[in-house]
C-alpha cells in the first residue's frame, strides 16, 4: 500500500510535472479571474522558483551532499562473497520493442557491477529489482543477458525479480541469499541513492556491506565549481532537483515508517551497526 501511495504522491509532486501543471493552472485562473491578484502573484512566485531551479546551481548542492556521503575505494577483501546491483536501470518497454537493452539514467549500476564481477571471479553477481513484465521482458532478464555477454558465467548470476523499491531490495535479497555476518558484499547503486540504500540494508539486518556508488551527477567539491552557474540551462536541472528531492524525502519517509533506523548514515555506521 505504501508503495502505491508513494507513486501517486511522487506523480503529483515530481518537480517538472508540478511546475508545468501549476503554471498552466495559474495562467488559466488569471485569465478567467483577471481581477484576482492572488493568482498572478502565485504564478510569479512559481515562475521565479522554476527559474531558480533551471538557471542556478541550487539543485546541485544538496545533490552533492548525498553523492559525497559514501566514497568508493578499491581495497576490497580477498574473500568477497558477492556484488549486489540494485535495479531500476532499464526501460523494459523500449528494450522489448527495440530488441536490445536500453538504460535509464543509471547505466553505471550494470556496468560497474559486471566489471567488479570480472575482477572477483569467485563472487556471486546479484541483481535485485522487479517490475511488471513488458512483452515478456524483465529487468532481471536484461541484466542477465548483458552480464553473460560480458563474460559472467550463468551459474554466478542470482536474480531477485520481485522487489519494487529499496526496502524490498534489501528484504527480499536477504531472504533469497541468506547472507552470513562474516561475509562481505559490495552494494552498487547510484551515488545519490546510496545513503538510503545503506540505511535500508542495515535496518534489514545486513552485515559486511561495502558501498560502491556510481552514476555521479555532480563534480567533486572544489573551489572552482562549488557555486558555478549552469552554462547551459536545460531540463537536466529539473532532473537533478527531482533526484535530490526524491532521495531526501525518501530518507525521511523511510526513517518515519521504520524502514530504516538511521536518517543519514555514514561509513561509521557500517562499522558500528550490530
Amino acid at each position: 500500500m505504501l508503495h502505491f501511495i508513494g507513486h501517486i504522491f511522487w506523480l503529483l509532486l515530481e518537480p517538472l510535472n508540478f511546475f508545468l501543471s501549476a503554471t498552466c493552472t495559474l495562467s488559466i485562473a488569471s485569465i478567467i479571474f483577471p481581477n484576482a491578484r492572488g493568482y498572478k502573484l502565485t504564478l510569479l512566485l512559481v515562475s521565479l522558483i522554476g527559474m531558480c531551479i533551471w538557471l542556478t546551481p541550487f539543485p546541485k548542492l544538496p545533490l552533492r551532499i548525498l553523492e559525497e556521503r559514501f566514497q568508493f575505494n578499491k581495497n576490497y577483501p580477498s574473500d568477497l562473497n558477492g556484488i549486489i546491483c540494485l535495479g531500476g536501470i532499464f526501460h523494459e518497454g523500449i528494450s522489448a520493442t527495440r530488441l536490445q537493452p536500453t538504460f535509464t539514467n543509471s547505466p553505471g549500476r550494470a556496468i560497474m557491477s559486471t566489471i567488479l564481477a570480472r575482477q572477483f571471479p569467485k563472487a556471486k553477481l546479484v541483481f535485485t529489482g522487479g517490475s511488471p513484465k513488458y512483452l515478456n521482458t524483465s529487468e532481471g532478464a536484461l541484466f542477465t543477458s548483458i552480464a553473460e555477454d560480458l563474460g559472467i558465467e550463468h551459474e554466478r548470476i542470482i536474480i531477485e525479480p520481485f522487489s519494487r523499491n529499496t526496502y524490498e531490495n534489501a528484504k527480499f535479497t536477504k531472504n533469497l541469499i541468506l547472507p552470513q555476518p562474516h561475509q562481505h558484499w559490495i552494494l552498487v547503486t547510484s551515488a545519490h541513492h546510496m545513503p538510503r540504500a545503506i540505511a535500508t540494508f542495515l535496518a534489514a539486518g545486513w552485515h559486511g556491506i561495502i558501498p560502491y556508488p556510481v552514476d555521479f551527477r555532480t563534480t567533486k567539491r572544489n573551489k572552482e565549481d562549488s557555486m558555478h552557474w549552469q552554462k547551459h540551462a536545460s531540463t537536466e536541472s529539473f532532473l537533478d532537483f527531482s533526484l535530490m528531492l526524491h532521495e531526501w524525502i525518501g530518507l525521511i519517509v523511510y526513517r518515519i515508517t521504520g524502514r530504516s533506523k538511521i536518517l543519514f548514515p555514514s561509513h561509521q555506521d557500517l562499522i558500528t551497526t550490530p
